[in-house]
């Protein structure tokens, strides 16, 4: 169980590196989004809304978490700048 959890942490490390350096430039912006927001969600339940659920939790944390989900959705929907590498 310990090699399936290191190897998705990992692909969740590479996944934000990678990601976040292509949503500065710009380059596959709505696939990147996508995954990232994924990545964001996953945690708002596994991990805040869990611990609402047992009496604690961290609302500043939880609320960190749903205001990046709506920015990406924002990005998402808006799509890249003008001056991004996915424009042509």
């Amino acid at each position: 169980m310990l090699g399936l959890s290191m190897f998705l942490i990992w692909v969740l490390i590479v996944t934000e590196i990678i990601g976040g350096a292509a949503l500065i430039l710009g380059w596959q912006t709505k696939i990147i989004t996508a995954l990232l927001g994924i990545i964001l969600v996953v945690a708002l339940f596994k991990m805040h809304l869990a611990q609402f659920a047992l009496g604690g939790g961290d609302t500043v944390r939880a609320l960190f978490q749903l205001v990046g989900i709506a920015a990406l959705v924002n990005l998402y929907l808006t799509g890249p700048g003008e001056l991004a590498l996915g424009n042509k």
